[in-house]
């Protein structure tokens, strides 16, 4: 049995499934959004193994498992209790949330004996160590700077032909009534006296920005050609002509690199986005566990979802 972890509506999951459909593989999907799937633990001197409620799938029969933007997630009636206080119900709250984790994580650890793509702990990765272990494995990177002192970054952005600046941490959208306000990468025309703590990088004078997913040790890559003035390239609709987009071969002294930063995390399937300088240089700006790959199969015709129908049909048949 294949076990999929996804998003309700993730394209890439759509996508793998139909192959797995085509093939007759057996496998169970369990969006995010799925509450209390989980039936029991049990720990003796023989044995240990869980049981999920839906299709009443135990654990002995999971052969491969891919965690693709999806967690095990709970619902609990118990984090209130009538006649007490906000305070003391947080703290009922929090502890019911600790406990889940105990069991999920145990879980985690259980399915990692299995053939496993990614995995829950590694969806959020810290941008700041990605870039220290790139420089490790002898990837370039942008110079980059963190702090919350105006004078410090004028003074060392004057080496610059510009800056840009991003989220620390994963980007989010923010609503109010009438409006959402859309985080990435932003030029810095300007800045404020006073600030939090941010990233700001030296703008790097791009030939063209390569997307890459990599499953193991497979690469699929392309090449993204826009104008100069487009600061993040993942603002742009594919259907607008305002890009041109082209099946890419990394060479392989970058893939190999590439692999060295992923086997340091434990990481067997992603997105890298790069940057190719016009003095011929590979950049590495992120690498995302999760990342987007539909528009990437689209536009360069990679079977990508079929490889990885396959790779999990395999695996679990081996099991």
């Amino acid at each position: 049995m294949i076990l999929l972890f996804p998003e309700e509506r993730d394209i890439s999951t759509d996508n793998v499934t139909e192959w797995l459909h085509f093939y007759g593989a057996k496998f169970l999907r369990i969006n995010e959004d799925n509450q209390n799937v989980i039936k029991s633990v049990e720990i003796d001197d023989c044995d240990t193994r869980f049981e999920f409620s839906i299709n009443n799938l135990g654990f002995d029969e999971i052969g491969s498992v891919w965690f693709r933007r999806g967690a095990l997630g709970y619902r609990s009636d118990f984090e209130t209790i009538s006649g007490k206080s906000h305070h003391v119900n947080r703290q009922i709250a929090n502890h019911i949330y600790r406990e889940m984790q105990t069991i999920f994580q145990f879980i985690y650890l259980l399915l990692q004996s299995r053939y496993t793509i990614n995995a829950p702990t590694a969806y959020n990765l810290n941008k700041l160590e990605m870039l220290f272990l790139a420089k490790q494995a002898g990837l370039h990177i942008p110079e980059t700077l963190v702090t919350n002192n105006y004078e410090m970054v004028k003074d060392w952005g004057s080496r610059a032909d510009g800056l840009i600046t991003k989220a620390l941490s994963d980007n989010i959208d923010f609503y109010d009534e009438n409006r959402n306000y859309g985080m990435g990468t932003k030029g810095l025309p300007g800045l404020a006296n006073k600030f939090y703590y941010s990233l700001f990088q030296f703008k790097i004078d791009r030939y063209c920005e390569i997307r890459t997913f990599y499953i193991e040790d497979e690469f699929y890559s392309m090449a993204i050609f826009v104008d100069e003035d487009l600061v993040d390239v993942r603002s742009l609709r594919l259907d607008n002509n305002k890009a041109r987009l082209v099946p890419y071969k990394l060479p392989k002294q970058i893939t190999q690199k590439l692999l060295a930063l992923t086997k340091s995390k434990g990481i067997n399937c992603g997105s890298i986005d790069l940057i190719l300088t016009k003095d011929k240089r590979y950049v590495f700006l992120e690498l995302n566990p999760v990342g987007q790959y539909d528009y990437l199969e689209k536009c360069c015709n990679y079977p990508i979802s079929k490889i990885m129908a396959e790779k999990l049909i395999k695996h679990e048949q081996i099991f």
